[in-house]
């Protein structure tokens, strides 16, 4: 018997696929060190376009639950507690990616006053 997922359902699976992918992206930028500044600058660049990807659809599949949804049903609320702490990592990994970004403009700064 085949069962077909519904929307939030499918929307929970591609988070989750980004959370992963975004956590891939940043742990590679991370072993960077000793590269040159274009190629981590443009690792920056993919991980905040994922990030901003992952961003969309948070906001999508949470506002699922909080309007469509009772509350009351304990499956529902076992999952919208999984996405709000996906939701919850994803914020920290987005000061992680602003923290990274603020330290290559900083080092490019440096770069150039070298130069």
């Amino acid at each position: 018997m085949h069962m077909f997922m519904t929307r939030p359902e499918l929307e929970q699976i591609e988070f989750t696929y980004l959370l992963f992918h975004m956590s891939d992206v940043l742990s590679t930028m991370m072993s960077f060190e000793g590269e040159d500044i274009p190629k981590i600058r443009e690792a920056v660049e993919a991980a905040d376009f994922q990030l901003k990807l992952a961003v969309r659809r948070r906001r999508s599949v949470i506002s699922v639950f909080e309007e469509n949804f009772s509350r009351d049903n304990p499956t529902l609320r076992d999952l919208r507690e999984k996405l709000l702490d996906k939701r919850a990592r994803l914020l920290n990994a987005e000061l992680y990616l602003d923290a990274i970004m603020r330290y290559v403009d900083l080092v490019d700064e440096v770069i150039q006053q070298w130069d």
